[in-house]
């Protein structure tokens, strides 16, 4: 019975499912092949996701969407930043900072992180489920 018990276990932390082959008999099991492609949701995720993040950044007033554009997007140091506008860089870094919080606070951002941490709850609840 333990013996049983530890295979059934083993069986189950397998990657793949066995199936019957198309004769129907009992001795000819073939597994089943995983399908390591991503499904519709996680190929179209992050393109929906960049989408939503471009449309938060587009929402932002045009001093602080041009930095964040400058320093996200095309990837702009602080000094490059600052020279571009004319501003100064301590200037250049505290407009930044505000444009991230208002980022943060896009109703836009807040949907995608609470979609995000409510898949991961879901996830976690069913792996402590039996």
């Amino acid at each position: 019975m333990g013996i049983n018990s530890a295979l059934m276990t083993l069986r189950r932390k397998r990657k793949y499912r066995e199936v019957s082959a198309e004769d129907g008999s009992e001795n000819s099991m073939v597994p089943e092949q995983a399908d390591f492609a991503p499904n519709p949701e996680q190929h179209y995720a992050p393109q929906e996701r960049e989408k939503l993040v471009r449309k938060a950044i587009a929402d932002l007033r045009l001093s602080t969407r041009r930095l964040v554009e400058l320093h996200a997007l095309l990837g702009y140091s602080m000094k490059e930043m600052a020279g571009e506008i004319g501003v100064s860089v301590s200037a250049a870094k505290g407009r930044l900072y505000h444009a991230k919080m208002a980022l943060r606070k896009s109703k836009v951002l807040r949907d995608i992180r609470d979609r995000h941490w409510r898949r991961r709850f879901s996830k976690l609840q069913n792996q402590r489920q039996p």
